[in-house]
């Protein structure tokens, strides 16, 4: 996404800014409606605020605020000093200027939260992207990150259900929406449809995970066939590039000792003589000769992170 600055006013004057960033710096507990406002929300509201800072004295203000006070949420405040000493040398016009490093101050800061929040979830998101494109221009992934950063919260979120009752919680929320959507009319159809596909899936795997035998004992680990499902399922789902995706699926799965130490060349049979691969991807493979390591991200790991939790958490 591209933000091009051509408005160096702000829709808020610098008193006002300066007191709700102080207020939302302060450890005292804030409460919206008899409920304490969390650390993430804090964060996120601070980022939209600070956005708004078109004074060179207030951000100068602001920023010794942080200094002072944000560590206590915010875990990296000696990366957001590296990029202000970067910042501060930009050529543009003095207001400009200021607005440009105050949109980077607010990326930062909701990047940084979306890392703390997902800290410990096993969930991985993107690496953030932020450069000037020209004088008025910033260019900047945290969009993507963000739209990524609720669906996988929401989803860990529902994981967290127990199985046998999955099923029934979610159709319970779509029906909550729809009736909201007539009620206050707000479309929540991509909210809707985004549920359907999760409970769908939740019910294919509720009536695939069972008690039944491991079918390949001379491949995957285990008693059961869960390590089966769980390479099976990410197949089904997810295999696009066959040797980067089939790649990090076999090396990820050997790491964690869910399938059989065998060699790479016996795993290619397999596939090939279980209808997983092709005769040409056959070949292609065995030219290669070995599955590589290089092709673990952020997006196959959470894919792979989610079938698991939907497989070995079902109850």
């Amino acid at each position: 996404m591209i933000i091009k600055i051509e408005n160096t006013q702000s829709k808020y004057s610098n008193d006002i800014i300066y007191k709700v960033i102080k207020k939302l710096l302060n450890n005292d507990d804030l409460t919206y409606r008899g409920k304490e406002i969390p650390n993430y929300v804090r964060l996120m509201l601070i980022a939209d605020i600070v956005k708004e800072i078109t004074s060179q004295e207030l951000y100068i203000s602001t920023f010794k605020l942080f200094k002072k006070d944000i560590s206590t949420i915010l875990d990296n405040f000696d990366k957001l000093e590296l990029l202000e000493r970067v910042l501060i040398h930009n050529n543009a016009p003095a207001e400009l200027s200021v607005r440009i490093r105050s949109y980077y101050l607010s990326v930062f800061i909701k990047y940084d939260c979306f890392l703390k929040t997902l800290s410990g979830t096993g969930i991985k998101t993107e690496e953030l992207i932020i450069y000037t494109e020209l004088e008025n221009s910033i260019y900047t992934n945290i969009d993507e990150i963000e739209t990524f950063f609720k669906k996988s919260v929401f989803l860990n979120g529902i994981n967290t259900i127990p199985g046998d009752t999955r099923v029934q919680v979610i159709g319970k929320i779509i029906n909550d929406l729809s009736g909201k959507e007539y009620l206050e009319d707000i479309d929540y159809r991509g909210e809707i449809k985004y549920l359907n596909t999760i409970k769908e899936r939740t019910f294919e795997i509720q009536k695939e995970v069972s008690v039944n035998e491991n079918p390949f004992p001379k491949v995957f680990c285990g008693a059961d066939e869960k390590n089966y499902l769980l390479f099976k399922i990410y197949s089904e789902r997810y295999i696009i590039d066959r040797y980067a995706d089939y790649s990090f699926l076999i090396q990820k799965m050997k790491k964690e000792e869910r399938i059989i130490p065998i060699t790479h060349s016996k795993l290619m049979e397999w596939l090939f003589e279980n209808d997983f691969i092709s005769e040409k991807t056959h070949q292609e493979f065995l030219n290669k000769e070995s599955f590589s390591t290089k092709y673990s991200s952020a997006g196959r790991e959470n894919n792979y992170n989610l079938i698991v939790k939907e497989i070995f958490e079902l109850k």
